[in-house]
């Protein structure tokens, strides 16, 4: 699933990210939390469709978005 994703290089809207720290910790994220990321914030989809899509329970699209988002708080600090 993300191979699909990444060929079709929905990612690009990190290279848009004006704050480089935020951009530049975004980017050097491994490939199934960009894709979580952008699933989520890119293309406005509820954590249960990430989830269908992802082929995860909903509640690990949960746990994992939030340790994405405190990862990049931490590298921002």
């Amino acid at each position: 699933m993300e191979r699909l994703y990444a060929k079709k290089n929905v990612f690009g809207w990190i290279d848009q990210i004006e704050n480089q720290k935020l951009q530049k910790a975004v980017a050097q994220l491994p490939a199934d939390k960009k894709l979580l990321l952008t699933l989520r914030y890119q293309y406005r989809k509820t954590q249960r469709e990430v989830a269908q899509i992802m082929n995860i329970k909903q509640s690990s699209v949960c746990e994992r978005e939030n340790r994405i988002l405190k990862e990049i708080k931490k590298i921002l600090k």
